[in-house]
Parts: structure tokens; C-alpha cells; sequence
């Protein structure tokens, strides 16, 4: 008897001393686990002779729960041509005016699902949003709600594309 409450004892001593956790439930994670602490950047290049600039959230460049959300979702609004430059980047008005239907689109997505904002890029007459999901359901369905809407301040269109490795901005992140 006194054996086997000495090795009892033992057990839970070893168990306390060493954390098993097996029985625990896991704390869930919270947001600062799920979301890097943001590290924009401005980028510049050209594409087929025509300049691109964009904000990128190079935080993501080495983000390590990447399969934890594989569904790309690229918004491209399309900008008012009057009001380009030469170039087919917008004017400071343009931008501003894409740049809020861009806000309010991604707010609502965030509320729908988990969703990693990547950035966005200005090219050839559009604004192109880039964002990673966990769930595109949800986010699909909204968007299809939207895409035809009246009174849109610019018209957008949209892709939901599974992509693991997130290879579709791999070209905007730095090394």
C-alpha cells in the first residue's frame, strides 16, 4: 500500500514539477498569436513597362502559420480612367476614394472570418487588395452580395484562390 501511494505521489509530483499538460485544455490563442505586429513598407517596381506601388505588410515575409489560413483573396477595384495619370496610377483624389471602398470591404471581411491583411498595390488602372483567409465561405458570400451593388463608389471584382505557401505575394515581400 505504502508503494503504491509513493509512486502516486511521485506521478503527480513529476506531473506538477514538468507541466504535463495532456488533461489541460489549451488557453485559446489570442490575437497577438494570430496576427504579426504589423511591419509596413513601400514598394515600387515596374510590370510590363507600367509602374506598381503598394503598401505591404512585410511582417508576413517569414510568418510561420501560413497554412493556418491558404485561401488568397484578391480584391482589384478599378479606378475612374479620368482621374489617372499618365502612367494608370491614380491621383491623390482617385486614391483616396478607392483607397475607403478598400476599408470598408476589408472591415467587413474581418468580421466574417480571419483574415490576414497583406496589402495592397496600385497598377495599370486598379487597386489590387490582397488578404489571406482561414475560411472563404463566409467572406465568398458577402463579396457576391456586393460585387453588383448600386451606388459602389468604384466597381471591384474578386478572386478566392487556395494558395498554401501564399506564393501570390511572395514577389511583394522582401527576403
Amino acid at each position: 500500500m505504502n508503494t503504491k501511494l509513493s509512486v502516486l505521489t511521485m506521478a503527480l509530483f513529476l506531473n506538477n514539477l514538468f507541466g504535463c499538460t495532456g488533461n489541460k485544455k489549451s488557453e485559446p490563442e489570442t490575437k497577438a498569436d494570430i496576427f504579426p505586429t504589423e511591419k509596413f513598407a513601400v514598394i515600387q517596381a515596374k510590370f510590363k513597362g507600367k509602374p506598381i506601388i503598394g503598401s505591404i505588410n512585410q511582417a508576413y515575409s517569414h510568418y510561420n502559420k501560413k497554412e493556418e489560413s491558404p485561401w488568397c483573396l484578391v480584391i482589384s477595384i478599378g479606378l475612374n480612367l479620368d482621374s489617372l495619370y499618365s502612367n494608370g496610377l491614380p491621383l491623390p483624389s482617385e486614391s483616396e476614394i478607392a483607397n475607403s471602398e478598400e476599408d470598408e470591404l476589408v472591415k467587413i471581411i474581418k468580421q466574417k472570418t480571419t483574415a490576414h491583411y497583406i496589402g495592397h498595390v496600385f497598377n495599370d488602372t486598379f487597386l489590387d487588395v490582397y488578404l489571406y483567409l482561414d475560411d472563404p465561405k463566409a467572406v465568398n458570400a458577402f463579396l457576391q452580395t456586393q460585387v453588383n451593388k448600386k451606388g459602389l463608389k468604384r466597381g471591384f471584382g474578386f478572386t478566392i484562390e487556395n494558395d498554401p505557401n501564399w506564393a501570390k505575394v511572395k514577389p511583394f515581400m522582401k527576403e
